[in-house]
């Protein structure tokens, strides 16, 4: 199997629940993911979250969260880097996250201390299979702060076909549980 088959095959997974599941299981990610940011945050003072626009087969993950961090939406620059921009957290729910870059001045670019990051699959190593085009990897490598990925429980596989620039999670959030990699909390 590929990477490309693998991601058509857990999407055709998370696709397939039934939309009353689907939203239980997004209240239950939120507040589990809720409670681990805000751990982190009020133990290391930290108070910028990069977030991300969930696509069709990821969890909307904001429901729990309330207006205390400075949210950070991630937004591709024109040198295919990822780059975060202030939103406000009320109108980011509102548009369903939906970040008009044309209204985005290029210099209020700022760096999250906690990024949550979107994929189609994870391993419990930590490994994660992405949206295909190796952005955030390339973010992660340079990045300092703790990632988070946010997925549903159906998105775990014993392997992900991780390969070598693939970076590794900090820490996962699903529906079912809590998977800290780096004994960091």
């Amino acid at each position: 199997m590929n990477k490309q088959l693998l991601r058509q095959q857990i999407r055709r997974r998370i696709l397939a629940l039934p939309t009353s599941i689907k939203e239980e299981k997004e209240k239950n990610i939120s507040s589990r993911l809720f409670n681990l940011v805000s751990h982190i945050c009020s133990e290391k003072l930290f108070t910028r979250l990069g977030v991300f626009s969930p696509l069709s087969d990821e969890p909307v993950w904001w429901d729990s969260f309330n207006d205390d961090l400075k949210w950070l939406a991630v937004h591709m620059e024109e040198d295919s880097q990822l780059g975060f921009y202030e939103v406000s957290p009320s109108e980011y729910r509102k548009s369903r996250g939906v970040l008009l870059v044309e209204d985005r001045d290029p210099k209020t670019l700022d760096t999250p201390e906690v990024v949550l990051v979107p994929g189609i699959g994870f391993s419990r190593t930590g490994d994660r299979l992405g949206r295909g085009k190796g952005y955030y990897d390339r973010y992660l490598e340079k990045f300092s702060g703790i990632s988070i990925g946010v997925f549903f429980a159906e998105s775990e596989c014993e392997n992900v076909l991780a390969e070598g620039h693939d970076m590794k999670l900090d820490f996962i959030v699903t529906d079912k549980e809590l998977i800290s990699l780096k004994n960091k909390y």
